[in-house]
């Protein structure tokens, strides 16, 4: 990130900032957007690891750089067993968003004095980069698409998961709780009926669960992946909507009516926290997240008004073009 557009970050998070936090109206538009995606280049690693050192100073972090590189390697198909992600939804680029998403709630709840082992946010942050590796393809697939497996990839990213782990040696602790944490992202399953070894790993799923709902519908390409997802789901033979247009209309009924409860109820509201980082770290008097996502549901509801009063169509209001990496 650019020192002469970004504020500095604070670099005692026990100083209380929340006094000196500007307005998000001291901010320019691409000044908000740099701080939200974690740089000016798409790429939130370098983000990441400042915030890890911060959570915990005496831990080293170059296992962040290792499974963000074994990631990359995995969705492009030049790691061992697996083929290029073919999915553009789940693609890549969400999943590096969801575990900066996810480290900065770690960060907030730190701050608020919620202080978790440095082991309990690496199983988070890992659980993160793979929740949605359920959508690759392996060698020995047959399948067109890795859509196909849209239905059931969360028990597939645990397999996934197990596997990496084992070949890296991880500790065995994090076999025993990475699915209780990534079946916090299956929007088919209530967390409170999860069974979680403690409530530290708890945190850790709930924590992971926001950070998927927050970064995908806070995303500035939210809207314009939306057809993709539709196509996703064709892929995998769920018949839900008769088009993209008929997603776009009940993704804002979803959202008011089962999104924002399972925020605020099932995960215990821990999408306010995020307001803390960003006052902590960025000294900004805002919920990025939470403001990005009202603005791209009442953007969408006009859109879909607009379309459906035959005022223009659809790639007449979303234009924006979601960047590969």
């Amino acid at each position: 990130m650019t020192n002469r557009q970004a504020p500095t970050h604070n670099k005692n998070p026990a100083t209380n900032l929340k006094e000196k936090a500007k307005p998000i109206s001291h901010f320019s538009h691409s000044q908000l957007r740099e701080i939200f995606e974690g740089g000016d280049m798409g790429d939130p690693l370098p983000e990441m690891i400042r915030i890890f050192r911060e959570l915990s100073p005496e831990s080293n972090p170059d296992y962040i750089t290792k499974i963000y590189e074994d990631l990359t390697g995995i969705f492009s198909g030049d790691f061992e067993g697996f083929r290029e992600s073919s999915t553009r939804y789940h693609d890549l680029r969400h999943t590096r968003n969801v575990a900066l998403a996810t480290i900065r709630l770690f960060h907030a709840l730190h701050c608020e004095s919620v202080h978790l082992p440095p082991d309990i946010i690496k199983l988070g942050l890992i659980c993160a980069y793979f929740h949605d590796t359920g959508m690759l393809l392996t060698v020995k697939d047959s399948k067109p698409s890795g859509a196909a497996y849209l239905k059931s990839h969360e028990e597939r990213s645990i397999s996934f998961l197990r596997d990496y782990m084992h070949k890296r040696g991880f500790p065995g602790a994090y076999f025993d709780n990475c699915e209780s944490i990534i079946n916090c992202t299956n929007l088919t399953v209530e967390p409170d009926t999860i069974n979680f070894e403690s409530e530290e790993i708890k945190i850790a799923g709930h924590i992971l669960g926001t950070a998927d709902i927050l970064a995908q519908m806070a995303d500035r390409y939210y809207l314009e992946s939306l057809p993709l997802l539709y196509m996703e789901q064709q892929d995998a033979g769920i018949q839900q909507h008769p088009s993209s247009l008929a997603l776009m209309r009940q993704t804002t009924t979803f959202y008011h009516e089962v999104i924002e409860n399972r925020l605020k109820k099932s995960f215990t509201n821990k999408c306010i926290s995020m307001r803390t980082h960003f006052q902590e770290w960025w000294q900004l008097d805002c919920n990025l997240y939470m403001e990005y996502i009202t603005k791209n549901i009442r953007y969408l509801e006009e859109v879909v008004r607009k379309h459906d009063s035959g005022e223009g169509e659809l790639g007449q209001y979303l234009r924006r073009r979601q960047p590969i990496v």
